[in-house]
């Protein structure tokens, strides 16, 4: 008797650690995030890429809204937009708005900050390059 209560143990314990595992790897792809994800502008920066502006809404998040900037090959769908905000992607990752994009030539992007009341602590993510496309920033602190 106790050998099938150990085993009826160990498997309630193995079943449970599975099903937190794929709660934590579905939670950080971003299949369980509620938020609305919007491209507010997007720009052709070379022949193969164009870079997106996009807003992460949630009413239920108290620390407003999310801008973000991820450049790829297409544009993408909400799914993708999804995906992108919670993978490596993205190459600017801020909680103001008041952004735009700006192409500064070939494989060159510019994004810039008009009165937008940015400063470093709202940015969370900001690279000055991304696969060959060239990252300036304008108007920031």
């Amino acid at each position: 008797m106790k050998s099938l209560t150990r085993r009826l143990t160990w498997a309630l314990a193995l079943l449970v650690v599975c099903a937190i595992s794929i709660w934590f790897a579905l939670a950080f792809t971003g299949v369980l995030d509620s938020g609305r994800f919007e491209i507010i502008q997007s720009l052709t920066i070379s022949p193969h890429r164009i870079a997106m502006l996009v807003r992460r809404s949630d009413n239920t998040a108290l620390s407003g809204d999310t801008y973000f900037v991820v450049i790829d090959t297409h544009l993408y769908t909400g799914n993708e937009l999804k995906r992108a905000f919670h993978s490596s992607k993205p190459v600017f990752v801020a909680g103001r708005a008041g952004l735009t994009i700006h192409a500064d030539g070939p494989n060159s992007l510019a994004i810039k900050c008009e009165s937008c009341g940015l400063t470093k602590g709202l940015i969370e993510k900001q690279k000055f390059s991304f696969k060959g496309t060239n990252i300036r920033y304008v108007g920031f602190p």
